[in-house]
């Protein structure tokens, strides 16, 4: 009678692959969590680094910047720009639509960090601008 049933060892065993199955199932379920987990959080990683590249180039954009002002100057506008540490205004007493266009369009379109921009209409064909630049 000191005999172990066979049945009991049986059952036993059952029971011991039920558990390890649920258990590897709960761990494959968390798995598939932390891999999402991980590629979402890498996925902004590269995107941060991206924005950072691009809003860390303070002398490629004032190089930039620089090209642009030389350019409008070269057609004939009056650009003042005033630099300081941490900013760039630059203003214009006058200066036509199509100038006025050129240069908001390159502005806007570019990775520049705006603080103020004021337009006063003059006339028509004429306006007064005044630009400034955080970096």
């Amino acid at each position: 009678m000191n005999k172990i049933n066979p049945l009991y060892i049986l059952g036993l065993l059952v029971i011991f692959f039920l558990f390890s199955v649920f258990q590897l199932s709960k761990a494959k379920e968390e798995y598939k969590e932390q891999a999402n987990s991980y590629q979402e959080t890498r996925e902004l990683a590269l995107r941060l680094n991206g924005i950072k590249s691009v809003y860390t180039q303070e002398k490629v954009l004032q190089s930039k910047l620089d090209q642009l002002i030389k350019q409008l100057q070269a057609k004939g506008v009056e650009l003042n720009k005033v630099e300081s540490k941490k900013n760039t205004v630059i203003s214009a007493m006058s200066i036509d639509l199509a100038n006025l266009n050129t240069l908001m369009g390159k502005i806007l379109n570019g990775s520049y960090e705006i603080k103020e921009i004021n337009l006063q209409r003059i006339s028509d064909e004429k306006a007064r601008i005044r630009l400034e630049i955080q970096w």
